[in-house]
C-alpha cells in the first residue's frame, strides 16, 4: 500500500508540473505560430487552459490519494494552487471588459455660439 501511495504521489507531483509546463510551452508557440489569426490564437489559448485544468485536477486527484507521502502533500499543494491560479485567470478573462473612454459625438450645427451661462 506504501509503494502505491509513493507512486501515486510521484504521479501527481510531475502531473502538476507537466500540468503547467506543457500548456505554457503550447501556447507560446502558438502565438509565435500564429501571429496574425487572433481567432485561431484564442481557440489554442482555450485548448491549452483545458489540458493545464484536466492535468492539474488529475494530479489534484492523485495527490489527494497520496496525502500521507511527501510527494503527494507536495503535487497536491503545486496542483490545488495551479488550478485557483487557473479558475481566478479565466473568470478574470472572460469578464467584460469595462469602458473607459467616452465618444461624444457633436453635431456641428448645433453648436452654441456665444457666451455659455455656466454655474
Amino acid at each position: 500500500m506504501q509503494a502505491e501511495n509513493e507512486s501515486l504521489g510521484r504521479a501527481s507531483l510531475s502531473s502538476a508540473i507537466i500540468g503547467v509546463a506543457l500548456p505554457a510551452t503550447l501556447a507560446i508557440v502558438a502565438t509565435i505560430a500564429l501571429p496574425h489569426d487572433e481567432r485561431l490564437k484564442e481557440r489554442s489559448y482555450a485548448l491549452c487552459l483545458l489540458m493545464l485544468l484536466a492535468l492539474e485536477i488529475i494530479a489534484v486527484a492523485c495527490g489527494f490519494q497520496a496525502r500521507h507521502t511527501l510527494t503527494g502533500r507536495a503535487g497536491l499543494i503545486v496542483s490545488a494552487s495551479f488550478v485557483t491560479l487557473a479558475l481566478i485567470w479565466s473568470a478574470i478573462s472572460i469578464a467584460p471588459e469595462a469602458q473607459t473612454t467616452a465618444v461624444i459625438h457633436v453635431d456641428k450645427d448645433r453648436i452654441p455660439v456665444g457666451p455659455v451661462n455656466r454655474k
